[in-house]
């Protein structure tokens, strides 16, 4: 689910934050900084070099690769399966929060 204002076509700043931390750690420059507001963020991060990312404020982020899985069903007995193709697939729908970064544009 996208949080009100978070989209990746967004300019980055705290009104009109990105919806991914890769879109910031992507468009960030060397030196220049990611500030992610709370939240748990289903993605996996390949940041440009020399940026930092960072919780905005001090809040509580967290990032893991693993997205939910569902769609259980019995295979036998007391064991479960599920239809998903990979535990491993990114699935950029499940990010929960924003992030914006820093310097903020003008």
């Amino acid at each position: 689910m996208s949080p009100p204002g978070g989209s990746d076509s967004n300019a980055g700043t705290l009104s009109q934050p990105f919806r991914t931390i890769q879109k910031c750690a992507t468009t960030a420059t060397g030196g220049g900084t990611c500030e992610v507001l709370a939240g748990t963020y289903h993605e996996t991060v390949t940041p440009n070099s020399g940026i930092t990312i960072e919780p905005f404020n001090g809040e509580s982020v967290t990032v893991t690769g693993a997205g939910p899985v569902t769609g259980w069903s019995r295979y036998s007995r007391s064991i479960y399966k599920s239809q998903r193709e990979s535990a491993w697939q990114r699935h950029e729908h499940d990010v929960c929060q924003p992030c914006v970064r820093r310097p903020l544009p003008e």
